[in-house]
């Protein structure tokens, strides 16, 4: 779910393997769920990023707020 053409929409990514997410619009919001060998590239996150049950990722984003929960062998890069 992203906005209508000003950014700041939310973004929910679900059971995903192999996968590569690329967004560069700025969000409110994103959720990352249950992903598989992913490479997932943000740009900018105004609000909190939750990344839950997810292993073998690389994700790179900027984010006010980072909560990780039962995530396995991912590389964060991130920005503040």
């Amino acid at each position: 779910r992203l906005g209508q053409g000003g950014g700041l929409g939310d973004m929910i990514v679900r059971a995903c393997e192999g996968a590569v997410v690329s967004v560069r619009e700025v969000l409110g919001f994103v959720r990352l769920q249950r992903l598989e060998n992913c490479r997932v590239y943000l740009g900018p996150v105004a609000g909190p990023c939750y990344v839950e049950s997810c292993t073998g990722c690389t994700i790179m984003l900027r984010c006010h707020q980072m909560r990780i929960h039962n995530t396995h062998d991912c590389v964060f890069h991130m920005g503040v």
